[in-house]
């Protein structure tokens, strides 16, 4: 296993919405989204400076935050921001109908964190919220005397709410959570041991009040941290990450006949995408036809640090990625945006989009600063 490492230097964080209406939608060939919507992922850098992509956003840099859509479809959290200074225990929320971010924070939040993950799911108490999950509160890679947190917030859109300071899947970070909108699952990361960080592989799902762990069927895909995990529409798609190797390997959860079941699609060397980890994996939403099962992935780290430029689409119904762009690496003076570096990525499933929030590698000569840019899915 490698190192559990704090990645720390300057970013500068760029936001791309990728949205599309139903007025867009046209019909699909073989299973694929309709043309112009790939060609609008095909083309990131290009439309952020369409869309005037030097506009700063109102946050700080960004790196390792749980970013997830919002029961209501439309809307975006992004929380946890790490800058510079250290940890930010930031509430933002993205909303894709009016295209602006606001900063939600209230008295009660989960605190400075990094490393944390969050999904929609559903409280006892409280109804449809998002939740979100463990991180790291500290600086320098989590060493193991680190207080890692093992707890649940939920967010209702307004106010934070701890469901459990100690919950059932131990203290996590580098974990992965997604949600079909029914079903909220966490995979993965690493848990604290007397041997210091480790990888798992386990699997749990959301009760409403805690967790209870998932034994599926089929063969397990190896332990790891820092992978892509998102619901495409059919079943829970994992790409990538960290653990006793770097992965390119694909892998999806299925409910067989009230069992969910996992099972390999495409090893490293038949994936298409290369080997990374922090690749921003999001599905595509089915809400609204023709659309069929996908996600996007975006970016990522590879071997020796790589940062990864480019953008493919996973067919969920062929399990079959197809590459729609490498992108030209990003310019110091911001004149070529690009995307790369540590990625976060979520759907919007209420107006059938992707909102992808890219950190870019800054020069010691550039000051600090921030990036917006909504692509839209027409024109």
């Amino acid at each position: 296993m490698r190192r559990i490492r704090h990645m720390g230097g300057a970013v500068v964080a760029v936001m791309v919405a990728l949205t599309l209406s139903t007025g867009t939608a046209q019909a699909t060939l073989r299973g694929h989204p309709a043309p112009g919507f790939l060609a609008r992922l095909a083309n990131i850098d290009v439309q952020l400076d369409e869309s005037g992509g030097t506009d700063a956003p109102p946050f700080d840099l960004a790196m390792q935050p749980a970013m997830t859509a919002m029961p209501d479809g439309t809307s975006v959290l992004y929380y946890g921001l790490q800058g510079p200074e250290g940890e930010y225990d930031q509430t933002w929320v993205w909303d894709g109908v009016e295209r602006t971010w606001t900063n939600l924070d209230a008295d009660v939040r989960p605190g400075q964190r990094f490393g944390s993950a969050a999904a929609v799911g559903s409280t006892t108490a409280g109804g449809p919220a998002t939740l979100l999950y463990g991180g790291c509160p500290e600086t320098g890679g989590c060493p193991m005397d680190v207080d890692v947190k093992a707890d649940t917030w939920a967010f209702d859109g307004a106010r934070w709410t701890e469901v459990c300071s100690t919950c059932a899947p131990s203290v996590r970070l580098g974990h992965m959570m997604a949600s079909n909108g029914d079903v909220t699952m966490l995979f993965g990361g690493v848990t604290t041991t007397q041997n210091g960080l480790v990888a798992v592989n386990d699997l749990w799902t959301f009760t409403g009040s805690d967790w209870v762990q998932v034994n599926p069927a089929g063969t397990p895909p190896p332990a790891r941290f820092d992978a892509g995990f998102a619901w495409d529409g059919t079943q829970f798609v994992l790409f990538g990450g960290s653990g006793a190797d770097l992965y390119g390997d694909t892998w999806t959860l299925r409910d067989v006949s009230g069992t969910w079941t996992w099972s390999q699609a495409c090893d490293s060397t038949t994936c298409g995408p290369g080997a990374r980890e922090v690749g921003a994996l999001a599905g595509i939403s089915t809400s609204l036809r023709p659309f069929s099962a996908g996600a996007v992935l975006v970016g990522g780290n590879g071997f020796n640090a790589e940062n990864y430029s480019d953008v493919w689409y996973w067919n969920g119904t062929s399990r079959r990625w197809r590459l729609l762009r490498t992108l030209a690496p990003p310019s110091s003076d911001l004149t070529t945006p690009g995307v790369a570096y540590r990625p976060t990525a979520a759907s919007l499933p209420g107006l059938t989009g992707v909102v992808v929030v890219a950190g870019l590698y800054q020069t010691s000569t550039t000051a600090y600063a921030n990036v917006t840019a909504q692509v839209s899915g027409r024109r």
